[in-house]
This record gives structure tokens, sequence and C-alpha cells, in this order.
């Protein structure tokens, strides 16, 4: 009867999970109504995101930054209650940008938050932990106490899962500091918390029970039963590695208890089994032991949570090694190895490959043992050597000797108290003298004021009408200037909506082409231009760069768009050489120049044609070149230039000529480069507006060369994360500097299940 409560839980969930089970594959009308509710649920939260998307467009065209941060933010919330993750990401990354635009700290740090909770859920835990910590900073700034716990915890459990306890005790001790100053006890609860739990891994049990029975005692005392429960769950883990088993297993009831009371997550409950697994196999309860361990398993499921998969995962795999079940533990310690490292888990590494050299020694395999032990000692050394112990032993004597200077601050702090509380008199006694003498001066100053002060009204009441007459005269010529500017600031508006008129939609290409294009106006309007164009089997798309930005550079990109269009469509010219020498032709035709005042310097362009039934591409340019990178296991193309190359991957560029369309005064005819793609080939045109941008911290240039190392080291990603990551870095290397010119970057590639 001792764990009557915990087994009532235990019995509750199960059969939760068998009603799941036996309900996943019925037809929609014979789904409980739990499971009806949940995908109305859904179906009303994406008719929300499609209101919320309307809103959006409309505080685009109003310029209204706040509502268009907030809007942004409800939308990735939505993302994240429906488990669209990269969705939610996007729209959280999209709200910090422009929080940070506007000075908005507060929707900033909500922004960064909700990044680091995407960040975490796709495993990218250096990134969730950077989003944190800098989410952290602002919430310190505003005061926000309930953020500023939050983010303790979840900061305090990357740290944990990274292994770097040294780290994670330094964060937790400044955190600790920060609430007993702001008197947060809820904070204070959760800091001990954490540095209960980073004792117990270091094996400092005395230490580790004191902090866990300090943040039980503060919990308990605000009526937390979450925290409280997580609280409990830490302190039963530490009464199994003191071999308590039996204390830990009350323990664990008890967490039990407490995490149903507050629609505990799944996480949290199965944490309770595993720890429940663990006792009971210590205490030599193996069939127990297991049941509980697959429970855990089961209560996961499908789940997001890698670090309780890795965790679980090895605990029955040990809970096999005692069974002498050699193979199933194998398997388990292989499940457990996995997860960990998808979710960057040191611990749960150095672990795992302890298991697995066991089990190799079991099988005889020496070997094999030998080289597990060999990773299970390096993981060991990075997580438990002597730096790291040196350093968290010494920040725990920090902490104690701050402690003692704090007391000492008090009491110092109340004999200077006494003491000013006689300063205090006597000075109360002087400045009761200076009073009455300042007073009887300023009445006598007041007297000869008010005397002038009649004296000025006059000549001012003179001056008045002189005045009004000139503000009237200034008044009108404000408002005249208003009314020019706004009709100007219309007719660059109607220009942005003509120039996104003619902005060609991407051919969708299924099964054939990936691509994608990061396009970034400096201004309202923008110089460069992007075009596709599909006539048959031929697929034609370039990149183009007109003299200047902004409206100037607007009206050439329209003529330039218009160009291609009657060149390809109207005049059925398929070389891209060709095209472009016509295309010259009409911008001599079209800009008639006049004296020696010349009102176009030519338009810098890369233009591609491409045979989808042949993979045969055809290349011209003018001043842009087209980089295309391709696996270093496949033949290398047979005109290139080679620019970088990587362990996988090699970038070789086809050169454009050296000349503007429509401005050499000494032009000649352009080049025809014709190269055989294979699938997996991508390729990349670029105009001049990334790597000219000035950024960096140190006010320099990007570079093409960077951006060339920065489109070849990330090729294993989709289309689609590529353009991500280069929004990314533009913003990070851009930070607080002006945007110079317009970006464009167009990225295509093959289909590995392209056949010819």
């Amino acid at each position: 009867m001792k764990y009557l409560k915990f087994g009532i839980i235990l019995l509750l969930m199960g059969s939760c999970l068998t009603t799941m089970a036996s309900t996943s594959h019925t037809p929609d009308s014979l789904l409980p109504f739990a499971l009806k509710d949940k995908k109305q649920n859904i179906i009303a939260i994406r008719n929300t995101i499609k209101q919320i998307n309307k809103k959006i467009d409309i505080a685009e065209r109003t310029r209204e930054t706040k509502v268009k941060t907030e809007l942004q933010l409800q939308l990735s919330d939505l993302y994240l209650s429906i488990k669209e993750f990269d969705l939610a990401l996007i729209s959280a990354n999209n709200a910090a940008i422009a929080a940070q635009e506007d000075g908005d700290d507060y929707h900033r740090m909500t922004a960064l938050t909700q990044m680091g909770i995407c960040y975490y859920h796709h495993n990218y835990k250096t990134e969730a932990l950077e989003s944190f910590l800098q989410s952290f900073e602002l919430s310190k700034q505003l005061k926000d106490t309930k953020q500023i716990a939050f983010l303790i915890n979840e900061i305090g459990r990357i740290q944990l899962e990274l292994g770097n306890y040294a780290d994670a005790m330094e964060y937790a001790q400044q955190a600790l500091n920060f609430f007993v100053d702001e008197s947060n006890l809820e904070g204070q609860g959760t800091s001990l918390m954490l540095l209960g739990s980073i004792h117990t891994k270091l094996g400092n049990l005395k230490l580790a029970e004191d902090y866990l029975n300090k943040s039980i005692f503060i919990l308990k005392r605000i009526n937390n039963p979450n925290l409280e429960g997580m609280a409990n769950l830490y302190m039963g883990e530490l009464k199994i590695s003191q071999n308590k088993n039996d204390e830990a297993l009350e323990i664990l009831s008890n967490a039990a208890s407490l995490l149903s009371k507050k629609d505990a997550e799944k996480g949290n409950l199965a944490i309770v089994l595993r720890h429940y697994a663990v006792a009971l196999a210590a205490s030599g309860r193996l069939k127990e032991a297991e049941t509980m361990a697959r429970n855990s398993l089961l209560t996961l499921g499908k789940s997001y949570n890698i670090t309780e998969l890795a965790k679980s995962w090895l605990t029955l795999a040990d809970i096999h090694f005692d069974q002498n079940k050699i193979t199933e533990s194998q398997n388990a310690y292989n499940r457990s190895l996995e997860y960990a490292k998808e979710g960057e888990l040191k611990d749960q590494m150095r672990k795992a490959y302890y298991g697995l050299a066991n089990v190799s020694e079991q099988q005889n395999q020496r070997a094999k043992a030998f080289e597990y032990l060999k990773e299970y000692t390096k993981l060991n050394d990075s997580i438990l050597g002597l730096n790291q112990l040196s350093r968290v032993n010494n920040l725990e004597t920090q902490l104690a000797s701050l402690k003692k200077n704090r007391e000492l601050e008090v009491k110092q702090l109340q004999v200077q108290q006494r003491d000013l509380q006689v300063v205090k008199l006597r000075n109360r006694i002087t400045i009761l003298i200076a009073i009455l003498l300042i007073l009887a001066t300023v009445i006598y100053y007041a007297y000869r004021l008010n005397r002038h002060k009649r004296e000025a009204n006059s000549r001012l009441l003179e001056q008045n009408s002189e005045i009004e007459a000139q503000s009237d005269e200034l008044l009108r010529q404000n408002r005249l200037v208003e009314k020019r500017n706004k009709d100007i600031t219309n007719s660059i508006e109607y220009a942005e909506r003509i120039q996104k008129a003619i902005v060609p939609i991407i051919p969708t290409l299924d099964g054939l082409l990936n691509t994608f294009v990061v396009y970034l106006p400096k201004d309202i309007v923008s110089g460069d231009f992007y075009w596709f164009k599909q006539r048959g089997d031929l697929l034609y798309f370039a990149v183009a760069d007109c003299t200047g930005h902004g409206v100037p550079g607007a009206f050439m990109s329209i003529v330039g768009n218009f160009g291609l269009n009657k060149i390809v469509s109207e005049d059925l010219v398929t070389e891209p050489a060709k095209i472009l020498t016509s295309l010259h032709s009409l911008f001599i035709k079209t800009l008639i120049r006049r004296d020696r005042y010349d009102i176009f310097d030519g338009m810098d362009i890369g233009l591609c044609v491409l045979n989808l039934t042949t993979l045969e591409l055809q290349f011209a340019g003018a001043n842009i070149p087209l980089c295309l990178v391709r696996s270093s296991e496949q033949e290398e193309p047979s005109v290139y230039h080679l620019l970088e190359e990587s362990l996988k991957h090699k970038m070789y560029m086809l050169k454009p000529n050296k000349q503007a369309v429509g401005a050499d005064s000494n032009f000649k005819p352009f080049d025809n480069h014709t190269l055989q793609l294979l699938p997996r080939d991508t390729l990349y045109l670029y105009s001049d507006g990334f790597p000219d941008q000035f950024g960096g911290g140190k006010f320099k240039k990007y570079r093409t060369q960077e951006l060339r190392r920065k489109l070849l080291n990330f090729q294993q990603r989709t289309m689609h994360s590529q353009s991500e990551i280069l929004l990314k870095e533009f913003y990070r290397w851009k930070g607080n500097c002006d945007q110079v010119d317009d970006v464009t970057v167009l990225g295509v590639r093959i289909s590995k299940s392209y056949s010819v």
C-alpha cells in the first residue's frame, strides 16, 4: 500500500495509452470526442492563421510596424500550438527583426524566446541557447521576472544536456543572486533546483541534497505544484545515487501526484516513470523495472523530446543488461546513442558508449569494446575533467564567499543606519535655519523679478503680432511641403506595386527543380530584378542589376523585364548571348542619348536557358557570373573555372563578358557558354548587393569570396533552408548598418531523382 497513490496514477495513464492505441486507425465517425475536438481545433487554428496573414499584409501596406510585430508573434504562437516549428521560427524571426528596427525590447525578448523554443524542438541546441541567452539579457533589463524564471529552466536544461556543468553552475549562481535581489521566491526555488541537479551529476551528493531541500521548501511555500513536482523528481534521482531506493520510490510517488495536479506534459510523466524504473532496478526488481521503462517510452510515443527518449532507452538498456538479455541491451544502447547524438547529449552518449563496451565484452568482441571505451573516456574527460571540476569547485567557493560578504554588508549597513539617524537630526536643525534664510532671499528677488516681468510683458505683447504673422506664413509653407512629400511618396509606392506586379511567378516544376530567391530592395522600389520564363522544354531564368537603386533603377528594371519578355516571346530568340545582344540594341534605341549626358550607365545580368528534357544549359553574362556547385564524385564540367572546393563538393564559375548591357560604347557580341548538367547540380546567380554590404562589427564589406564559401558549405541543406540561412547571415552581418544596395540571390537545384 506504500505506493498506492503512484500505482493509481500509472493505471490511469496506462488506460489512456490503451485507448489512444485502439482508436488510432479508426474512421473519423468512430473517433472519440476528444480526438474530434482536437481535429476541429486544428482547423480553427488554421483559419485564424489565414486571418492573421491578411492583417499582416494590411499592416505592411500601412507601415504599422508595431502591429505587424504583434501579429507575427501571434502567428508564431499558433504554429507552435500545431507543432509546425519551421513556420513558427520564420514568424518569430520576422517579429524579432521588426522589433529590433522599432527599438521594441519587450517584443524582441518574446520573439527570441519563441525562436529558442523552435530551435530546441529542431535539436539545434546551440542556436536555442544563443536565442534564450539574448532573451534573458533583455528580460533582466525589463525586470520581467516571469520570463526570467522560464528562461532559467530552459537554459539550465540545455547546458546540462550539452554536458557544460561549469557553465550551467555559473549561470545558475548568477540567476540565484538576481532572484535574491528581486525577492522572487519562484526564481530562487528554480535556481536552487538547477544547482542541486548539477551537483548530483558531479557526485557532490550532500551539497546537492541541501540545495534540493531548500528548493522544495520554497516551492511548497509559494504553492507551485508543477515546479515542486520537478524538484521532487531531482530529489528522487539523488536518492537513487545514494542507493536509498525505498526513499527514492516514495519521493517519486509524491512527484507524480504533484505533477498530475497541473495537466503535466507527457515528458514529465515519462521522467517519473524512468526514475521509478531505475529505483526498482537498483532494488533488484528487474521485471517491474522493465515494465516501468517501457511505459516511459510508450508515454513519450512519437515525441520531439529527444533528451528523454535517449535517457529512457538508456535505462531500458541497463535493465536488459542486468537481465542478461545481451541482444536486447545492445539494441537499446544503440537507440539511446542515436538520440543522444541527434540531441548533442554528451552525458547520455558517454553512458551509452560505456554500456556498449560492456555488451561487446560479454560478446567477446574485445576490439569493439576497446573502441567504445575510447569514446567513453574522451567524453568523460570532456564532462568530468579536472578543468571542469576545478571550475565548479571555484564557483561553489565564490558562492559561499558571496553569502558571507552579504551578511557582513547587512551588519555594516545597520551600524551605518544608526549613525545616519544622529547625523540626520543635526542636519534637520541646520537645514531649517538655511531654509529661513533662503526664504527671505527668495521673497526679495521675487519682488524684483515681478517688476521686471511686468515690463517685459509689455514688450512681448508688441512682438506677438509680428511673430503671429510670420508663423502663419511658415505654416502655409509647411503645408505645401507636406503635400508635395505626400504626392512623391504616393507615386513611389504606386511604382512599387507596379514593380511587384511584373515580378514573375517561379514555375512549379516538382520533381525536376528546386529553387529559392532572396530579394531585398534597398528602398521602396529596386534596381535589381529576377526573371523566369518557360516556353516548351526551355526554362529561361536571370538575375539583373540596373544602374543605381530606388526609383531610377526601378524604371530601368521595368524596361529590362519587358525587353526580355519581348525578345523571348515575340522574337523567339533562344540563345542567351543573342538575347543579351538584342537587349543591348533595345536599350540603345529606347534610351536616346543627347549631347554627352548619359541617362543610363547600363545593366549587369546573368542569363541561363535550361533544356528541361536534356539538361543542357546555355549561359551568357554581362558582369554577372554563373556559379555551379557539383559533387566531387561526379565528372567535372567541360568549360569551367574552379573557384572553391570542400570535402564533398566543388564550385565552378562560368565567366561573363566584362561589359554592361546598353552602356559600353565599345560593344562586343556576348559569349555563349554550353554546359551539360547532372542531377544534384546547383546553380547560383547573384547581384553585387550581398557581397558589397558593410557590417560585421568592423564596418567592412562581406566580400564575394565569403558568399561563395557560404553557398558551398551548406549544400546538404534544402533550397528553402538555404534561403533562410542567407537571410539570417545577411541581417547578422548588416547589424545596425544601413543596407547599401539592392540584394538578389537566385538558386536552382536539379533534383537528384531527375532522369534525362
